[in-house]
């Protein structure tokens, strides 16, 4: 049997598989180096999504601090007021609509409550939207009952903890200043 040529020369052979191996080198090197700058470029942009997501929470942070301040103030003030030690139910009312007016949309009720816990006047006919529980008597559970913890000097206000509402279903964190006097709590 006769004996069949290459077609091609070795030189070209040679050539050729010198060719695909560069090829290969350099498809291997492009690879690596695009893996390494997607890696820097994933990098970079997690990192940045970190900064400005802690940036967000802190500004964030100081806002809501900003704003449940400006409502415990209003809760002072009114607790303070001529209204609530004459026990003035429609200047009290007064009182906690403009409150709520003022602090809207941050806030979505004030109430005032007294010393056995029945409701005597609010800003919002919807008491449900604060969450808070009532027994069997329709009156308040007790603000250390409730799960408020006090807050403030010698715990005159309490705050709690936030809460999903059962209604809204968003959270919600209630506010509550005891109102003192000579000669009992309100």
């Amino acid at each position: 049997m006769p004996r069949i040529k290459s077609v091609l020369p070795r030189r070209d052979a040679a050539i050729i598989v010198c060719i695909v191996l560069a090829a290969a080198v350099l498809s291997l090197a492009s690879y690596e180096y695009s893996a390494s700058i997607s890696s820097g470029v994933l990098s970079a942009s997690l990192s940045s999504n970190s900064q400005n997501a802690q940036i967000e929470a802190n500004d964030l942070s100081h806002i809501y601090s900003s704003q449940i301040q400006q409502v415990i103030s209003y809760v002072v003030s009114i607790a303070n007021s001529p209204a609530i030690q004459e026990q003035n139910v429609s200047e009290v009312t007064a009182l906690l609509e403009t409150a709520q007016n003022y602090s809207k949309p941050f806030t979505d009720y004030y109430g005032w409550n007294g010393a056995n816990g029945s409701l005597l006047a609010d800003s919002n006919q919807t008491i449900l939207a604060l969450g808070l529980e009532k027994n069997s008597n329709q009156t308040y559970r007790s603000a250390i009952e409730a799960g408020f913890a006090p807050i403030g000097a010698k715990g005159v206000t309490y705050i709690s903890n936030a809460s999903i509402s059962p209604l809204t279903h968003l959270a919600r964190i209630g506010i509550i200043q005891p109102v003192y006097n000579s000669s009992h709590v309100y």
